[in-house]
């Protein structure tokens, strides 16, 4: 991922920071969903019952 991200001029001082950060994040996302919104995940996105 560190091989894709550094053929983009970016200003991030730690890209190796950045990006697990973002897996971080992204992570607890999807695991917060999968706990508390089990039914969201069979439905898909194209029905919100929000």
């Amino acid at each position: 991922m560190l091989e894709a991200l550094s053929r983009f001029k970016t200003d991030v001082p730690d890209p190796e920071l950045a990006l697990w950060l973002i897996d971080t994040v992204a992570h607890a996302v999807i695991h917060r969903t999968v706990v508390e919104r089990p039914e969201s995940l069979s439905q898909g996105c194209s029905r919100r019952n929000w």
